[in-house]
């Protein structure tokens, strides 16, 4: 099966949330589970998924609920490097480091010694030994901040788990869903609605751009309802792109806000 053969699950957070299964030729979806859903991510044949109401939770193939940390960590992005978890506990600026499958904590990567959300980290990728984090803002407070770019990409060491340098400093919007594509980053500049391969904008979306796959054939971009348009409100869901002849579709979802997209 090639992978743009491939149904994806899409993460839905806060109000009208839920874990949906698509299929991105059909438009075709289906609601998997009602949780406030935020990042997640494969671990063989099983899922990592984190959520606001019942912490991490580690799904089955069938997407049965098989464990549960059930701690309230403002959890936020997930990525796995064989049997550890890494996850973005954002009021803590910090990446907790959860042993699978029983999610005991071995330790944690505090990036601000604040107990309160600072950064405002999100999401997570890792690539070989490298962790990527994206980041609101690189020194906060990020909400002082917020009407303007003030955030990054932080590389890390997974070997020394210290931050190695930070891509586009202060030249990002609200930064969300990183990604590697011909070897250069791929991310959401969220507040303006942005998909950068790089500095270059490649997708627009009319609202808050959050969610994102690419492979060889097209790309997924969630698009979620802004709280600052003055009682507009977009439509949400998934714009599916295809790179060879930049046709696009609109997959509309019954939520208000997507968080992120996985291939199955």
């Amino acid at each position: 099966m090639m992978l743009w053969d491939k149904k994806w699950l899409v993460t839905c957070c806060n109000q009208l949330g839920g874990l949906f299964k698509l299929d991105p030729k059909t438009g075709e979806y289906e609601k998997l589970l009602g949780e406030d859903c935020r990042g997640i991510a494969k671990y063989n044949n099983q899922y990592v998924l984190a959520t606001t109401s019942s912490g991490l939770l580690l799904l089955d193939n069938h997407f049965q609920v098989i464990h549960s940390n059930k701690l309230a960590l403002d959890y936020h992005g997930v990525a796995v490097d064989r049997n550890v978890a890494y996850v973005v506990e954002t009021h803590r600026n910090a990446i907790g480091m959860y042993l699978l499958p029983g999610f005991q904590k071995v330790n944690d990567i505090k990036l601000f010694p604040e107990e309160t959300d600072v950064l405002h980290l999100n999401d997570l990728f890792i690539q070989g030994d490298r962790l990527f984090v994206s980041m609101f803002c690189l020194n906060g407070p990020w909400r002082p901040q917020k009407e303007r770019p003030s955030g990054g990409i932080m590389e890390l060491s997974l070997i020394t788990r210290q931050p190695l340098r930070v891509h586009y400093p202060e030249a990002v919007h609200h930064p969300h869903s990183v990604c590697m594509v011909d070897g250069k980053l791929m991310y959401c500049s969220s507040y303006p609605g942005e998909v950068k391969h790089g500095t270059d904008v490649v997708f627009r979306t009319p609202g808050y751009a959050r969610g994102l796959y690419c492979d060889a054939k097209q790309m997924g971009i969630g698009n979620s309802r802004t709280r600052w348009n003055n009682g507009e409100q977009e439509q949400a869901g998934i714009y599916i792109f295809q790179r060879d002849d930049k046709s696009i579709r609109f997959v509309p979802l019954p939520v208000s806000e997507v968080y992120g997209i996985l291939p199955l």
